[in-house]
C-alpha cells in the first residue's frame, strides 16, 4: 500500500445563503459583524494551498521513501501539477443566481493521507495533483497516484489564525 500525506496551510470554508430579494448587505453586517462566524457550524470545504510550502511524506508498505519535513513548493517536488482550473466564490460555494453568499473561514495546517491499495513501487513523476484558482488564490483539490483516485483519504485541519471574512457575493 503506498500513503502519501501532504501537510501545509489551508483553509477552512464557511458560508451562509440568502434569497437576494430579502437581502440587506448593510443590515446583514451591523447585525452580524461580532457573530458571522456563528451562523454556520459545518465547513463547506477545508482546501491546501497549492502554492505555499507543502511538506511531503511518503511510505510504501509501512517504509519510508520519502520525508520532506521543511516545506517546498510543490513544483520543486517534480510530480505533475495540472494548469489550475479558475473559478469564483460565487460558483465554489454552489450559490443559485437568486442568492446572495456570505463567505468567511479561518487558516490552519491541514495534513491529508491518501491511500493507494494496489501499489508496489513508488515514482514521484506519477503523481499528479490538480489545483483550483479561487480568486487570487491557489489550492490543491485532488491528487492521483498512476492515473488511479486514492482508495481511502484521511484528512486533518487544525485552525491556527481567527476569521477571514465575511466577503458578500
Amino acid at each position: 500500500m503506498l500513503s502519501i500525506e501532504i501537510l501545509g496551510y489551508a483553509t477552512e470554508f464557511y458560508s451562509h445563503k440568502q434569497n437576494k430579494d430579502n437581502f440587506d448587505e448593510a443590515e446583514f453586517l451591523e447585525k452580524h459583524k461580532e457573530n458571522f462566524n456563528e451562523l454556520n457550524e459545518d465547513n463547506f470545504d477545508v482546501m491546501s494551498y497549492g502554492d505555499k510550502d507543502i511538506s511531503l511524506f511518503v511510505t510504501l508498505n509501512n517504509e519510508t521513501v520519502l520525508e520532506e519535513f521543511d516545506g517546498k513548493p510543490l513544483n520543486e517536488y517534480g510530480c505533475e501539477i495540472l494548469e489550475p482550473m479558475e473559478i469564483n466564490y460565487r460558483d465554489f460555494s454552489e450559490t443559485g443566481i437568486d442568492e446572495k453568499v456570505v463567505i468567511w473561514g479561518h487558516n490552519g495546517m491541514f495534513s491529508c493521507t491518501y491511500n493507494f491499495n494496489e501499489v508496489d513501487q513508488f515514482s514521484i513523476d506519477k503523481l499528479k495533483v490538480s489545483l483550483l484558482k479561487l480568486e487570487e488564490d491557489i489550492f490543491i483539490t485532488e491528487i492521483t497516484y498512476d492515473d488511479q483516485d486514492p482508495d481511502d483519504e484521511e484528512p486533518d485541519f487544525a485552525p491556527k489564525h481567527g476569521y477571514w471574512g465575511p466577503y458578500i457575493y
